[in-house]
């Protein structure tokens, strides 16, 4: 029996012992895996994966929802499979077998280093990774069928990040909490991943202007709740650009802000309570936000409050935790602000979609999401498309949209006006060329309040 087909019989051993049952039906999990598990390119991918859904089967995990890893296999294995066909099928060259090794050596260490340019994917190959990962993952009802595929995400998530980022893979935390929006725009480290720390830098100093902006009136509590916050990157900007508000005499004072994390891996919520909040504890007391509290999401949905002062680091799922906030406990002044970076692409169109119209409940919120939209970046292309990262990427095709149909005025930083002149220039103008590299951060308010904090926005460049 080889290798592949062994890992394979581990994992199915192991899922049998623990009495974890799979419809093979619903999904043909065993033709699937075996196929995937056969690809020259993905089938380290689908190798990899199930050695570590085996160990969390025999540790018997009870931070992920492991009775649904049969199903997430299988969905896993289809769309590795398909990615795997339309890669071999593309006509374009593909890499040998020392060069291949290599890479699949360095995604197992978590550092981003390109292929050979010959070997990339192309743009049209990412996005229909995209569009396939959205339809798999967008395709349940309400009821049961619903919560598998948000166990589905959870777990194949959770697997991901487990598997092949590293804490330098993304923008450090605790890097971030001492740099400036300067350093991060002329950035050109590969490794660094530098538009993502471009957008969390943005997404930053648009946080930062509403919390100015705020504090010149007497009433009203500001919320950011950052979804997908993985290792702190986002929040540890945010953190940053309001200690300089305050430092500038602008502070709403104690009681008015409030910060919420939500992340469904347990590696990057172990971050989030190990390494962001010792780096940010006397900035967040200095914002007059002296407790914190790291909760799982059953305990959330028993107290979801909305409360100034506080700092919530939420473990499970992002859209659930947003669904389970009391919009009606706010006030007209007050404002709901969700911040995501390179976290939204988790979520198919259907989920973004129920968390966009639960924000919207607010009486006035603000969005600032960066993310890529297609798997079309130099570093997809070059590096994540050829991974796990790719195949589950759903993409933020139509995000605009979505918020518009939610009852939202958008911008997107970029397309046809620089930004408010209250993000830093050079982070506008890495923006605006990032575009042509499949990058952006969208900027989207509701609500009267909401939108006088924002606006106004040039339509124009100057």
């Amino acid at each position: 029996m080889s290798e592949m087909a062994e890992e394979h019989k581990v994992f199915a051993e192991a899922c049998a012992g623990a009495g974890l049952l799979h419809d093979p039906e619903k999904i043909p999990y065993q033709e699937r895996v075996a196929g995937a598990l056969a690809g020259p390119y993905y089938g380290f991918v689908m190798r990899d994966n199930l050695s570590a859904a085996t160990k969390l089967v025999q540790a018997g995990e009870s931070r992920l929802p492991i009775h649904s890893l049969p199903h997430a296999m299988g969905s896993l294995a289809l769309l590795l499979g398909e990615s795997e066909a339309d890669y071999t099928d593309s006509g374009f060259p593909v890499p040998d077998k020392e060069t291949w090794e290599a890479h699949i050596g360095n995604v197992r260490q978590g550092q981003v280093v390109l292929l050979p340019e010959a070997f990339w994917t192309t743009e049209a190959f990412g996005r229909q990774q995209v569009e396939r990962a959205n339809a798999v993952f967008g395709s349940g009802q309400h009821g049961d069928d619903e919560q598998i595929l948000v166990d589905e995400e959870r777990l194949l998530a959770a697997l991901n990040y487990q598997l092949y980022f590293k804490p330098d893979t993304m923008a450090g935390a605790a890097r971030v909490l001492s740099e400036s929006p300067e350093i991060a725009a002329s950035s050109e480290e590969v490794g660094g991943m530098p538009h993502l720390s471009v957008s969390n830098w943005t997404i930053g100093e648009v946080a930062q202007h509403v919390y100015e902006q705020m504090s010149q009136q007497p009433r009203g509590t500001l919320h950011i709740v950052d979804v997908g916050s993985e290792s702190g990157a986002t929040l540890s900007a945010i953190v940053n650009r309001l200690g300089v508000a305050q430092s500038g005499g602008m502070a709403l004072g104690a009681g008015r802000l409030s910060l919420a994390g939500l992340e469904t891996t347990p590696v990057f919520f172990d971050q989030l309570r190990d390494d962001f909040l010792p780096a940010a504890e006397a900035q967040l007391k200095s914002l007059d936000i002296p407790d914190s509290r790291f909760v799982p999401l059953r305990e959330f949905y028993r107290d979801p409050s909305l409360e100034g002062g506080t700092l919530s680091v939420v473990e499970g799922d992002a859209v659930q935790a947003i669904e389970a906030m009391d919009m009606s406990q706010l006030g007209p002044e007050d404002v709901v602000m969700l911040t995501a970076n390179y976290s939204f692409h988790r979520l198919p169109a259907r989920r973004k979609l129920r968390a966009l119209l639960k924000l919207a409940e607010a009486p006035n919120s603000i969005l600032a999401i960066g993310d890529l939209r297609r798997n079309g970046s130099v570093v997809n292309r070059g590096y994540f498309n050829l991974s796990n990262n790719g195949p589950l990427n759903a993409g933020n095709l139509g995000l605009e949209s979505y918020m518009a149909k939610s009852g939202y005025s958008v911008h997107t930083v970029g397309v046809n006006n620089p930004g408010p002149a209250y993000i830093h220039q050079p982070l506008r103008e890495r923006l605006a060329n990032e575009l042509e590299n499949d990058a952006f951060v969208a900027v989207a308010h509701q609500g009267k309040k909401a939108a006088q904090l924002l606006e106004p926005w040039p339509t124009e460049a100057a």
